[in-house]
């Protein structure tokens, strides 16, 4: 984006001679809005999916009343909060109660501007990307604590003093871990970290060493305690705090609190994929090959979309979501809105738009475009693969103690990220790229690493098949 905005103002480009600021404002607005428009979306069905997700492992349904299986819960639950009432509690620091939900929300929101989505897509491509993010992502700490002291309140006031201990520490884990891959790469920039990393999966970072696997480790363990997840949750502990932080919020301002947390789960994973796994990089398909299969691949990606979309339009409209119960057309309603977004809105799309491609060709700037889906799909590929686990773990695991949480933090994480970042800068100055140790490690890792994913996606798939029983979707109606 900030690429485009001085191609504008360069000579030959649109707004030629005029000052950089009328190119960038317009530019950097309009990804603003590309990228809330993107949290909001992801936000509110990470939401649905984590319910959906918790009842299953506690064999029970979750939403499923508003839109096909209750995928338009989220949407609806949006709604409903802007209709609460906005309540401040008397004695409260009134500015501060107001200011601290966005203070929190900026935080998450700003490391957008350095994450990339794909070779081309990214707000602005700085060298010292991965120092800015850990940087800004340290806000949120500071809404988090001014809610607390804000609120007037003990139990608020405990919980921004557990959540700003918890991020000061955690971010000492979390920045050495990223610091351990930052020493072999030899640089901060994230797309040059993605593109060192190169299409071969083998020469993922995750395979460097086994001192990269514990800098993972160590990284994911400590960024999910930073963004306040289960079983890190202590500022939030409903069985300690009644809901911590956020206790004596309303409406709106208590949703920014967990829409930050939320579209932190995205943060979190995709800084893991662009740091350990290849990033938005295409296994074995490099951006230039990409580009010169755009037409063909536009093509299957455009009738793909014509067949997936109107079947599930199909679907939706008729509502074969719920096959145990008799749907009327008033019960419906959020299935036919679904199914027109969803269905045929983009089924119409594809079949113009495919039309036009068989009878005109597909443009150089259309190729380009797709390569750089592909890319973006790729990274969304992998980081939710992360963001499932994030899910999964937090109706798995029991909520650590505080004395607990921080032990873990300054006596073994702490240690260990160390460690790691020894040993990769020890393995980098030792250990030859083309090293035989160096190909046997990437391969035992790559072939172990394969092993444990296999072994947890069948005890997943065993869970569904086991807990897969009828349910009376009737209660509560």
């Amino acid at each position: 984006m900030q690429e485009f905005a001085q191609k504008l103002v360069a000579p030959g480009g649109l707004l030629e001679g005029a000052h950089p600021w009328l190119a960038y404002v317009p530019v950097m607005l309009a990804a603003c809005l590309l990228v809330f428009v993107f949290v909001a979306h992801a936000a509110g069905i990470y939401s649905w999916a984590e319910r959906r997700i918790a009842g299953r492992m506690q064999s029970r349904v979750g939403p499923n009343r508003v839109g096909p299986q209750g995928f338009a819960q989220w949407a609806v639950d949006g709604i409903k909060t802007l209709q609460k009432e906005d309540l401040i509690p008397e004695g409260a620091d009134r500015p501060l109660f107001k200011l601290a939900p966005y203070i929190a929300f900026a935080g998450m929101f700003g490391v957008f501007a350095a994450l990339p989505f794909s070779s081309s897509l990214v707000i602005a491509d700085y060298n010292i990307a991965l120092l800015y993010i850990l940087a800004v992502s340290s806000i949120e700490a500071i809404g988090i604590l001014l809610a607390g002291w804000a609120s007037n309140s003990k139990w608020s006031f405990y919980g921004g003093m557990r959540s700003a201990a918890q991020i000061v520490s955690y971010e000492i884990p979390v920045g050495i871990a990223v610091l351990a891959m930052v020493l072999p790469v030899g640089t901060l920039s994230l797309q040059e970290i993605v593109a060192q990393q190169g299409t071969n999966p083998l020469n993922w970072n995750f395979f460097y060493s086994p001192f990269a696997v514990l800098a993972f480790l160590c990284y994911f363990t400590g960024a999910i305690a930073e963004i306040n997840r289960a079983p890190f949750d202590l500022p939030e502990a409903e069985s300690e705090l009644v809901a911590g932080y956020a206790t004596e919020y309303s409406g709106m301002r208590f949703l920014f609190f967990f829409f930050a947390e939320w579209a932190n789960i995205y943060v979190i994973s995709a800084i893991a994929v662009l740091v350990f796994f290849g990033g938005w990089q295409v296994p074995f398909a490099t951006t230039d090959q990409l580009v010169a299969a755009g037409g063909p691949i536009a093509l299957l990606l455009l009738a793909g979309t014509l067949l997936g979309a109107g079947a599930l339009g199909w679907v939706l409209a008729k509502g074969q979501d719920s096959p145990r119960r008799r749907v009327s057309i008033g019960d419906n309603i959020p299935g036919y809105i679904i199914s027109i977004l969803l269905g045929w809105g983009p089924a119409i799309g594809a079949l113009v738009l495919l039309l036009l491609a068989i009878g005109f060709g597909v443009p150089q700037w259309a190729c380009r475009l797709v390569a750089n889906v592909v890319q973006v799909g790729s990274l969304f590929a992998k980081a939710h693969l992360l963001v499932f686990f994030v899910i999964q773990l937090r109706w798995t695991l029991p909520r650590l103690r505080v004395d607990q949480l921080m032990l873990l933090c300054w006596k073994y994480l702490t240690p260990a990220a160390f460690v790691a970042a020894i040993g990769n800068a020890f393995w980098a100055v030792y250990v030859g790229p083309a090293s035989p140790l160096q190909v046997t490690t990437r391969l035992a890792l790559a072939f172990g690493s394969v092993l444990i994913a296999g072994v947890f996606f069948r005890r997943v798939f065993k869970n569904l098949e086991i807990t897969r029983s009828p349910v009376d979707i009737h209660l509560g109606v």
